[in-house]
């Protein structure tokens, strides 16, 4: 049962855009890599900008 409610819902958040790009956890299509391959992305841009990327992580676990 729990998995069919999991499922509805994370249809439902995907039909009606109530998740954020920027969530790779506990989606569809969306993993580790593509997430540091995004991280990757965004601070080569900034320094191509001669901007100063700064990041922060914070692990909650």
């Amino acid at each position: 049962v729990s998995k069919i409610i999991l499922s509805q819902l994370n249809n439902y958040f995907d039909i009606n855009n109530l998740q954020f790009n920027s969530q790779y956890g506990f989606r569809k299509k969306r993993s580790t890599e593509l997430a540091a391959l995004e991280l990757i992305d965004t601070l080569s841009l900034k320094m191509d900008q001669n901007k100063t990327p700064i990041s922060i992580f914070l692990d909650l676990s």
